[in-house]
């Protein structure tokens, strides 16, 4: 019998993570695909025996979820022997079918809470106990039609892994897009649901008793079985989860009350050029081997992110999803710009041929395209900064923006490419600043900030006012009479300036005019509200960009 390659898909994760108002819901909703994931592997695993494996994924049988991380991704990649398409396909259908049964169970069970239940969440229009008979064969119902498992298999074919493969992923595309998912199943007329359940049980779930998600979530059976006390750990004033407001006051000054302290960050982040490399695979054995470089790339970077005191919601393959403080003076990667500097580190140590035991698979197959494509592979990010009463959803949905701006800023600018970080700050007045730079300016970002935070007084502010002064002048000079301009602003504040902060400011700029292609202040979809100025340059505004993140840093709250 022949082997087949294999593919399968779950969702709909991704408007299931919109749906959060909590980070607690949103960890919830991750961690429930992956469990999916990790049930249905597991399954494959159990139905075909040696006749399968698992490529995608990396899988290790000993791992678990234990460590309350959304580590498994929305797609399996596997090959599967002696089984005629027949058998193959129905087999696919039955486990589908029992995860479903598994998954409504678990949402049913965390419903029927007696606790949840005296909060009226489950009565009729007219206030009546619903039964939980009628609320199993709801929940059922709605997730036989919520959850969306897709598959598509072919035949193997010798020396065409890699494009047989991307011809599964393609097609995996199109069917996640097209979804059959139908709102209106129900338990019948006679039985009037609760709004607040009919519309969602997960809804339902998220809102909480007395609308409070911590209280519902933290006794789902989920939460009690996989629960990461680092990720989610009580907070002094409450037993309560960590809210957004905690993981904000991570960045609390303990001298200023500065406003960072109320601000947080969603950070989304994304493997580029994955598919032009998965393109010349010809063995399974490569493909594993990359597997394998990426599941090790997301051990070493859980543990970065986790030190640094961000919670990970999703890090599924080369995804990630990660809510953290802005600044956190306790760890050695003290702001945000500087922890994605460092996962970005950790993605080239990894997925690069900077990796001895992945570089040795792929020289095996003698091929220069597969080793150009495997240099070409990068990791981008979007980093949306908003008050933390801003709704999350929101906020979820803007870093996924400006993670798409990273990975097609080149539309705007052509010297642009992939590898990239695109930053929005919105602030509770509403004024916001935008800033798309190339990861390996990551370190100017990071290393201005922290020189401002250092200078703890509001110079940096009254030398964004100076430069727009001498805007005309920097527009019209040479490099060296922008030299002079510098002097003369810095010569006026000299003895304010601290910690080489002067020096900093011209190494930025003086980087921003031989990389002008890095950075991008402007022209850039609907995030990028830097007003436009004929009188100043693009690198003149690249630069006064960058210094009102660093002063953003550094304010402090009015009330």
């Amino acid at each position: 019998m022949s082997t087949y390659i294999c593919g399968i898909t779950i969702g709909p994760i991704y408007d299931t993570i919109l749906s959060a108002n909590s980070p607690v819901s949103l960890w919830y909703s991750s961690i429930l695909f992956s469990k999916i994931a990790l049930d249905l592997i597991r399954t494959l695993k159990n139905k075909f025996g040696d006749d399968v494996d698992i490529i995608s994924p990396y899988y290790n049988e000993e791992e678990d979820l234990s460590d309350g991380i959304g580590k498994y991704p929305d797609r399996i990649i596997f090959t599967v022997k002696n089984k005629t398409v027949g058998e193959l396909g129905e087999t696919l259908k039955t486990i589908f079918n029992v995860e479903k049964e598994v998954i409504s169970e678990l949402i049913y069970s965390d419903l029927s809470n007696e606790e949840f239940i005296k909060d009226t969440v489950l009565s009729d229009s007219d206030g009546n106990k619903l039964g939980n008979d009628e609320l199993l064969k709801y929940v059922k119902a709605y997730f036989t039609n919520y959850l969306q498992f897709h598959y598509y298999f072919i035949e193997e074919e010798k020396d065409s892994f890699g494009k047989q493969l991307l011809e599964v992923q393609k097609v995996l595309d199109y069917l996640e897009l097209t979804k059959t998912f139908n709102a209106t199943i129900g338990i019948g007329e006679e039985k009037k649901l609760n709004k607040r359940i009919k519309k969602d049980p997960l809804i339902a779930l998220y809102s909480g008793i007395d609308y409070n998600p911590n209280k519902t979530i933290k006794k789902s059976t989920l939460f009690q079985s996989y629960i990461d006390k680092n990720t989610f750990k009580d907070s002094k004033q409450s037993r309560n989860l960590l809210k957004i407001e905690e993981f904000a006051k991570l960045a609390q000054n303990e001298e200023k009350d500065n406003k960072i302290g109320k601000y947080f960050a969603m950070v989304n982040a994304d493997g580029d050029n994955f598919g032009a490399f998965i393109r010349q695979i010809k063995s399974k054995k490569t493909m594993k081997a990359f597997s394998k470089a990426v599941y090790d790339f997301t051990v070493e970077t859980k543990e970065l992110i986790k030190d640094y005191g961000a919670a990970i919601y999703y890090m599924g393959g080369d995804d990630i999803l990660m809510l953290a403080p802005l600044r956190n003076e306790k760890y050695e990667n003290k702001n945000i710009f500087s922890l994605c500097r460092e996962i970005n580190i950790l993605f080239e140590k990894y997925l690069s041929d900077k990796n001895g035991e992945l570089i040795t698979v792929v020289q095996a197959e003698s091929s220069t395209e597969m080793l150009s494509a495997l240099k070409n592979i990068s990791i981008s990010f979007g980093v949306s900064i908003k008050y933390y009463k801003f709704p999350l959803y929101e906020t979820l949905a803007i870093a996924n923006d400006l993670l798409a701006i990273s990975k097609s800023a080149s539309k705007v600018n052509t010297s642009a490419v992939k590898n990239a970080t695109t930053v929005h700050v919105m602030k509770n007045s509403s004024k916001s600043v935008g800033l798309y730079l190339r990861n390996d300016k990551l370190t100017e970002l990071s290393e201005l900030v922290e020189k401002t935070i250092e200078q703890k007084d509001d110079l940096a502010r009254t030398i964004i006012y100076k430069l727009r002064d001498y805007a005309s002048l920097f527009a019209y000079g040479n490099t060296n009479k922008k030299d002079v301009l510098f002097d003369n602003i810095f010569d006026f504040y000299r003895k304010d300036l601290t910690s080489n902060y002067d020096n900093v400011i011209k190494k930025c700029y003086d980087d921003i005019v031989v990389s002008t292609n890095d950075y991008i202040v402007k022209d850039i979809e609907k995030y990028f509200y830097n007003k436009k100025n004929d009188e100043i340059g693009d690198d003149l505004l690249t630069l006064i960009t960058m210094l009102k993140i660093g002063t953003f840093f550094i304010e402090e709250e009015v009330y």
